[in-house]
């Protein structure tokens, strides 16, 4: 799209329609910090450009300078096909700019407004990204902000990794990145990139961002999306992205294992390297059985354990609760069976008892011996009464003993 003259990003009056060494064509994009013109280069070589500059302009502080010339001599130094080449970096009446190859295409993030693509579109693309990240990992960058919008199709539609500007040297102790500093794009950010932990990012970050890219060529949508950006952050942090054969149900499941495994929250558990994702792919384009294993249920169930401490202990204290109540019930009845049947017993041998003291009083000859036998009889007869007793009401009683 052209530019517009209110636009306060636009370049001073006084330049016209050129700028230095570059006749300014039109503008064709801008970020959180540049606009980029497409423009020709007048010496030594007449060719077509992509002329970056920063937003603010001679307003710029040093450290928006600092960073734009960070990107500029990150992807300067970057030497592979799938990495847009910058051409020159300098300075114009106190505006700073870079120049790189003006690619006549469109990013994968405007392909992707017509929906995903072809399950082995995706993984073809994805491949040659891989490899290009690679190639600068090989060479000491980091790119921290792995995306569709900063890749771009050429007319072929050839991927080439763009857009350097939070690139991190992984040999140079003073990133620009404060501790704790958060800077990309969250729907394609790793979790210890979210965390602001600079120490732990490096090529697994850009291993789960390559992920993101292509669960969305598969899917369509981000791995997370939420208009809510503390929302989006929890979702990274702790919730596993929905199943992309979910969304998606034409995705082969190995591709899909793929995808996932550079999305694993903890680096560890990524691929180590850009390197293994294209390998991996190379795979299953060849239709060779791939290395990864997709996760089982219990460690599906495990990890969201891990994740979620408080709700899976509360669970786990439900579930105690519930096996306690459902073998405690079986354990009384078989008490109360129990306790009844010697109650029964008991009732029955009192009775067996009266019985032979009544016998025998009948049988006794004198007063004496019959005296005693009244005695024992009543004895008898008191213990009998007392089984009855314990008999009838023993349900009451072993209700109020439980």
């Amino acid at each position: 799209s052209t530019g517009d003259s209110s636009d306060p990003t636009l370049l001073p009056e006084s330049q016209g329609p050129t700028f230095g060494n570059y006749l300014l064509l039109e503008r064709i994009g801008r970020g959180g910090m540049g606009v980029v013109y497409k423009a020709q280069q007048l010496q030594p070589i007449r060719r077509i450009v992509a002329l970056k500059m920063i937003r603010s302009g001679h307003l710029a502080d040093e450290a928006q300078v600092d960073r734009f010339y960070a990107e500029a001599e990150a992807a300067a130094g970057l030497r592979h096909p799938g990495i847009v080449p910058i051409y020159e970096a300098g300075q114009h009446d106190g505006q700073h700019y870079y120049s790189m190859a003006f690619i006549e295409g469109k990013s994968v993030a405007e392909r992707l407004t017509r929906g995903p693509l072809p399950p082995l579109e995706a993984a073809k693309l994805v491949r040659l990204i891989c490899q290009a990240v690679e190639s600068a990992h090989s060479q000491g960058i980091v790119h921290r902000d792995l995306k569709p919008a900063n890749v771009m199709l050429d007319g072929d539609g050839t991927p080439l990794v763009t857009d350097f500007g939070l690139a991190k040297r992984l040999a140079d102790d003073s990133d620009r990145t404060a501790e704790g500093q958060v800077l990309g794009t969250p729907n394609y950010m790793p979790p210890e990139q979210i965390r602001g932990e600079k120490s732990t990012v490096g090529p697994p970050s850009d291993v789960y961002a390559i992920g993101g890219i292509l669960y969305a060529l598969l899917t369509g949508r981000p791995p997370f999306q939420t208009a809510s950006l503390e929302t989006l952050w929890r979702q990274v942090l702790t919730e596993e992205p929905v199943s992309p054969r979910e969304l998606n149900s034409g995705v082969p499941r190995d591709l899909e294992t793929i995808c996932l495994r550079c999305l694993e929250k903890a680096p560890g558990r990524r691929y180590a390297s850009a390197g293994e994702v294209a390998e991996e792919l190379g795979r299953f384009l060849d239709r060779l059985p791939i290395r990864a294993r997709p996760l089982g249920k219990t460690a599906k169930v495990w990890r969201w354990c891990q994740r979620k401490p408080a709700v899976a202990t509360a669970l786990l204290v439900s579930l105690m609760l519930m096996l306690t109540l459902s073998l405690g019930g079986p354990i009384v009845a078989i008490r109360e069976a129990t306790l009844r049947q010697r109650a029964t017993d008991n009732a029955t041998q009192a009775q067996s008892a009266l019985k032979r003291e009544q016998q025998a009083l009948n049988r006794a000859e004198d007063q004496a011996q019959q005296a005693r036998l009244q005695a024992r009889l009543a004895i008898a007869r008191r213990l009998a009464a007392e089984a009855n007793i314990t008999r009838e009401t023993f349900p009451i009683r072993s209700m109020l003993l439980a």
